[in-house]
């Protein structure tokens, strides 16, 4: 039986092994402060899978931030570009302006990811962007957003021709009227599930390095 109308008591040995502790890690997740906002962000998911929002923003960023300190350290170069798929994150609400606490994060990202970084050609970035695009006008987890620089997209483009262009701060212009700059190859990036060919995005078994 798990339950009668009077309930059952608790097994005190479960609730101080078990219950009582899960109540304290949350109670810390939810009490602790990461940041201060100054403006809402934008979490809600048909919009993270359809466009570019500032909490998605966040998330790349912070993204692109820890590769760069990460990946000399396992050998690899600075990351050019960081490519998210909208997919991985998670909740669907706007945080509003004020505090932003440690479990919000986790509602935010809440799977067990981690970030890779590896080298692609130019074309091959191409065509990871255009494949995150390829389900517009519909909401689709694979919808690509990006550190590191800009991209412009036509939406109204055929599949496949919808990246106009790509600037990046650190390897300068990528993709130019839809056309693939020459150049060195791009670092680049990613959650091990994206590299792995989650959300169908085409790595063809691009070797990559787990940053820890």
């Amino acid at each position: 039986r798990v339950a009668e109308v009077d309930g059952i008591g608790e097994d005190p040995e479960v609730k101080a092994l078990v219950t009582d502790p899960v109540a304290a890690a949350l109670e810390t997740l939810n009490t602790t402060i990461l940041a201060t906002q100054e403006v809402d962000l934008d979490a809600i998911k048909a919009n993270i899978r359809t466009d570019e929002t500032n909490a998605a923003n966040l998330v790349t960023d912070a993204f692109l931030w820890q590769a760069t300190q990460l990946a000399p350290s396992f050998g690899e170069p600075v990351p050019d570009i960081v490519l998210m798929n909208g997919g991985g994150i998670r909740n669907d609400n706007i945080y509003a302006a004020g505090e932003f606490t440690l479990g919000e994060s986790f509602d935010i990202l809440p799977f067990g990811n981690t970030l890779v970084v590896m080298t692609v050609s130019r074309d091959k970035l191409k065509e990871l962007l255009e494949h995150g695009l390829n389900q517009l006008p519909a909401a689709n987890g694979r919808f690509p957003h990006i550190a590191g620089g800009v991209m412009t997209i036509d939406r109204s483009a055929a599949v496949g021709s919808r990246v106009v262009e790509v600037d990046l701060a650190s390897a300068g212009t990528v993709i130019s009227g839809g056309a693939v700059v020459p150049g060195p190859d791009i670092a680049l990036t990613t959650l091990n599930f994206t590299a792995n060919g989650g959300d169908g995005y085409p790595f063809d078994g691009t070797p990559f390095t787990q940053l820890g």
